[in-house]
């Protein structure tokens, strides 16, 4: 399992310094986990959240969040990412930690995608995409839900032109209609193909 990481931002006390000691007193303000995938959520110890903010006092403010880096299947270019923040006072950490345990719980269990977005850098990659993942993808949602697929490309360019142009297709429907969505990338895709083997010749 990836390590998680932690991202602390540091308020320091400037100035801060007592006769007897050079002493510069370090609060922490926000304290975000970073992890690799919805799994790995249930890794995160919020019982030790309160000692990143022994140093502040209970009426200062300070920040919890989560980051998802990449939900992604295995040699796939769909990549999404999700976060989520709470702020409050020192002396409401406990509620601060419930919330954020709530949503872990939440989002460990019923982590479903909405949304399935490809993209590449060239027309001519649009035929490497296998909309037939799309099928594992959006295995376990409510057949009532609404899903999205798209395509994205990043970049066509003519030969010797310096004139960049971006397109995308993107169709939305509930996901009983998952077949249909499929069926319509498909032919998005195969007619750019074929439309740019023409333009080429």
């Amino acid at each position: 399992m990836k390590k998680i990481l932690i991202t602390i931002l540091l308020i320091v006390g400037v100035n801060m310094f007592s006769q007897s000691s050079n002493e510069i007193k370090i609060k922490t303000s926000s304290l975000i986990y970073s992890v690799d995938s919805v799994s790995e959520l249930e890794t995160i110890n919020w019982n030790e959240v309160k000692e990143f903010f022994e140093g502040n006092t209970k009426e200062e403010e300070v920040t919890l969040g989560i980051k998802v880096n990449e939900l992604h299947k295995k040699n796939s270019k769909v990549k999404t990412k999700q976060s989520f923040e709470i702020k409050g006072k020192v002396k409401d950490l406990d509620k601060l930690i419930h919330i954020m345990k709530k949503y872990q719980v939440k989002t460990t269990a019923k982590a479903k995608p909405l949304s399935l977005i490809y993209t590449v850098d060239s027309i001519e990659e649009l035929k490497t995409i296998d909309w037939e993942e799309a099928r594992t993808f959006f295995k376990d949602n409510d057949e009532d839900q609404k899903i999205t697929l798209g395509c994205k490309v990043k970049r066509v360019k003519k030969e010797k032109s310096k004139l960049d142009v971006k397109q995308s297709f993107i169709v939305s429907a509930e996901a009983k209609e998952l077949d249909k969505l499929i069926k319509m990338m498909i032919n998005y895709t195969s007619s750019q193909e074929n439309s740019n083997k023409q333009t080429v010749i």
